[in-house]
């Protein structure tokens, strides 16, 4: 498991949400499913990783807009959703 930590919260990822297995190698091989990209262009510069589909996977994105928060929270989602 790794765990990602953001100011005010730690987003916990199990193996699948961030390992990618390469198929088309004759041996087996896996890779990590972000890579830290430099943004010296944006205020201040530094290091900016982007968190794609492999690593949201089972996660449902919540966004407070009044506060200009996002947040999120686990889910299975092979179950269907209900509101």
């Amino acid at each position: 498991m790794v765990t990602l930590h953001f100011e005010g919260a730690d987003m916990i990822l199990k193996a699948r949400h961030y390992l990618i297995r390469q198929a088309d190698v004759n041996t087996e091989l896996w890779c990590v499913g972000w890579h830290p990209i430099s943004y010296a262009a944006a205020v201040g510069g530094g290091l900016l990783t982007i968190l794609g589909d492999i690593v949201l996977k089972d996660q449902l994105i919540i966004y407070d807009l009044d506060n200009q928060q996002i947040g999120w929270v686990n889910y299975d989602c092979t179950l269907c959703l209900t509101f």
